[in-house]
């Protein structure tokens, strides 16, 4: 491992399948992929700089040769038309002069330069919430700092900042590929949007776009959608609609749902319409800059994009987030996504999750890299505490919390890259021995145990969809149920429910190998079409699988809305409820088996089940769908009404479970695993991995454990609090 450079410089770069998961292979040597990398704050972006450079140096002497570093061609293209690469190659010469025998990355912003905004200001993004403001852009700054403020910034519509910027690009492939610097060059990372993320711009509190060069891409979309004014005009109820009329929707249509949290395609196929045009202009733009990076120079070479974020996207995945991720992974010129650790508190705390905010196994299906990217800071953070979330107090929590989040991409078949804001402190956030030779040490464990064959662990399927965004409202408060539960609590307190699970798209399920899994958990999937439908009936609901249900799948199939769509897929009769509910349930569990769930009248009343948000408050939401079956057993109520909310039902050669609202806490979870015949780990509230040959135990409060191996072994280990433990998962070893 690491021994990619010799005599045969220049570097080459592409991703392959090697033993059973997508690697990294530098001049045809696979590479475990974990980088250090430099921030893009002033301070620390530079590489020949005292504090970068010191910095790299550490990483350097703990074996690793992978670096990630920014270029902006805001520092390259001028207005008046010169254009130079130098900066390029000094920051490039900066880390091979720390270590020779580096392979570099770069992350190219490729938004448009300020004064390029200024002087086409027509090709911007407007908003429909309020006007454009002046950027000021005084003292030494990120660039990105004003990212979600309604400040100019190109539409992403814009064909005359696409041809510009193409040419941009093929300009500085073309020089840099001629350079000696050029020759590091492994990895081109294309950036742009909100905080380099293909995030719309001002999107959290904003709604782009309804700039002419906009409206003008959404009139195309629309043209190639409908091919005829009368199809447009039947799909949106609208008989003076035209391709040439239709405009991009404004505050009222954005913000209003006429089916309680959901649109009715019905009647509001315009605004679903123009999200989906939104979301697939910018994945269009991110399949032609890879493209172009590609097919411009000489050698192979990797690319890749932030995107394929799901997890805490802050209510608001219609207008900024990432929806049009099949189209992404399908697209032969992108190599890998990315995406930082999951911001939720529940994710990154100490004893949370640790997982990434994207879905990592639908990479692995279709033979694309998944690199995280480790912006966790350590005890050594002095000034950007919230990026700790206040978590790493001490040096003993960092490095637990290193350890948790290492593990967590590498027992998924992934990597990461540890991103350093530490420099903006005038230190880093690793430069501390017990630091640095914690990540060396998990380095050279994780390259040992990369040469075993990947075999995935998971027993237990989460299925998430993308497309039911279109559907819903586009905010925390207009929908308080689906992105701030059913997707950020339940998956979290997957983690902690003793199992281990995998994460895929919905339009990834027939690539799946469904025999692997006991339990398929459908969280989102309130947009089913009938092809997926059929599919899940035939090929999911089989071989004795129990199937897990939440809120309203299928009730939509993007033409209406339609109760009966639930019954029919879930197999349980239920009733519309129409009310504002709070979903509190009232949870009464009969005593495990070991084969199944109880249905005697005996069961016990086990615990109170609270679903609480991030925000500490508890949202009331419609509709809600009661169980009506008397063949189903129920388990829960919701509180203060007679409204049947969680139950089972044995069907024809599988088990249905549907529940009202979101299903949460790890105990519930894990007694629906359990019943499915899951493997079960532990039952004490940890963050289980395993994978790659290691199982990784991640404790809050520590004590002794009773670990359940799947080869049959059982180990039992006295864990400390607040730790994260790394064992052989074929001999229970304790790995150092």
């Amino acid at each position: 491992m690491n021994k990619f450079t010799d005599n045969r410089m220049p570097l080459s770069a592409s991703i392959s399948m090697y033993k059973g998961r997508p690697t990294l292979f530098i001049n045809e040597q696979p590479q475990y992929p974990v980088m250090y990398a430099l921030t893009d704050c002033p301070g620390g972006r530079w590489s020949w700089e005292e504090v970068p450079a010191w910095n790299i140096a550490n990483f350097s002497r703990e074996g690793f040769r992978l670096f990630h570093v920014s270029i902006w061609l805001e520092h390259l293209w001028k207005e008046d038309g010169t254009f130079s690469i130098d900066l390029v190659r000094r920051q490039i010469r900066g880390i091979v002069d720390i270590c020779p025998q580096a392979a570099v990355f770069i992350r190219l912003h490729i938004n448009s330069p300020m004064w390029w905004n200024r002087k086409y200001l027509d090709e911007c993004t407007q908003y429909a919430n309020a006007p454009l403001v002046e950027e000021n852009m005084q003292g030494l700054r990120r660039l990105i700092d004003r990212d979600l403020e309604r400040v100019p910034r190109h539409s992403m519509a814009s064909e005359k900042w696409r041809m510009e910027t193409t040419q941009i690009i093929i300009e500085f492939m073309k020089q840099l590929s001629g350079t000696p610097e050029g020759n590091y060059l492994v990895g081109i990372h294309m950036a742009s949007g909100v905080f380099h993320e293909w995030h719309y711009w001002g999107f959290i509190e904003n709604e782009p776009d309804t700039s002419l060069p906009m409206t003008t891409y959404f009139r195309k979309w629309l043209k190639q959608k409908y091919q005829t004014d009368e199809n447009l005009q039947k799909a949106w109820n609208n008989h003076n609609v035209t391709f040439k009329n239709a405009e991009v929707p404004g505050m009222r249509d954005r913000t209003t749902t006429t089916d309680a949290i959901f649109r009715d395609p019905s009647r509001e196929r315009y605004v679903c319409d123009y999200y989906e045009c939104q979301q697939q202009s910018i994945a269009e733009n991110i399949m032609h800059f890879c493209r172009i990076a590609k097919e411009n120079w000489p050698r192979p070479i990797v690319t890749g994009v932030f995107y394929g974020y799901f997890f805490s996207m802050f209510g608001r995945q219609t207008a900024g987030g990432h929806l049009e991720a099949e189209k992404v992974l399908n697209c032969e010129y992108v190599d890998y996504l990315s995406a930082p650790m999951s911001y939720c508190n529940n994710h990154r705390r100490m004893g949370g999750s640790g997982q990434s905010r994207g879905i990592v196994e639908s990479c692995l299906l279709h033979g694309k890299l998944w690199l995280d990217e480790m912006d966790q800071g350590t005890f050594m953070d002095i000034v950007r505490k919230e990026w700790s979330l206040g978590i790493n107090a001490t040096l003993e929590d960092s490095v637990s919390i290193i350890r948790r989040n290492a593990a967590e991409s590498f027992t998924r078949g992934m990597g990461l890259w540890f991103f350093d804001f530490g420099p903006t402190d005038k230190s880093g956030w690793w430069d501390h021995p017990v630091l640095m030779h914690e990540i060396g040490k998990i380095k050279k464990l994780f390259e040992q145990y990369y040469e075993k064959e990947f075999c995935p662990q998971a027993d237990v399927l989460f299925v998430f969809d993308t497309k039911s965004f279109y559907y819903l409202a586009n905010s925390a408060v207009g929908d308080p149920i689906t992105d701030p539960v059913a997707v950020n609590i339940t998956s979290a307190d997957a983690y902690r429910s003793g199992v281990v699970l995998d994460m895929i798209y919905l339009c990834d399920l027939p690539r799946a190998d469904l025999q692997r899994y006991r339990v398929v958990v459908f969280v989102n999937t309130y947009y089913l079409t009938p092809e997926q439908k059929k599919f899940i009936k035939t090929r999911v609901a089989t071989d004795g699988r129990h199937l897990v249900w939440m809120c309203a799948p299928g009730y939509t199939d993007g033409e209406s809305n339609n109760p009966d769509n639930i019954s029919d897929i879930t197999g349980i009769k239920l009733k519309k409820i129409d009310e504002d509910i709070v979903p509190l349930l009232d949870i009464r569990l009969g005593i495990i088996s070991g084969k199944g769930f109880d249905n005697e009248p005996h069961c016990q009343d086990i615990y109170h089940q609270f679903v609480q948000c991030d925000s500490g408050d508890i949202k009331s939401f419609r509709p809600i769908f009661a169980i009506d079956d008397s063949l189903t057993t129920v388990f829960a109520y919701i509180r203060d009404t007679s409204y049947a909310a969680l139950g089972a039902k044995k069907l024809n050669g599988w088990t249905s479970w549907y529940c009202s609202v979101p299903v949460v806490g790890p105990s519930l979870l894990r007694y629906i695993f359990e019943c499915a015949g899951a493997h079960i780990y532990n039952e004490n509230g940890d963050v289980i991995y395993s994978g790659s040959g290691i199982l990784s135990v991640h404790t809050l409060k520590g004590g002794t454990r009773t670990l359940k191996f799947k080869n049959g072994k059982t180990l039992t280990a006295e864990l400390p609090a607040r730790s994260t433990t790394f064992f052989d998962s074929d001999t229970g070893e304790v790995l150092e």
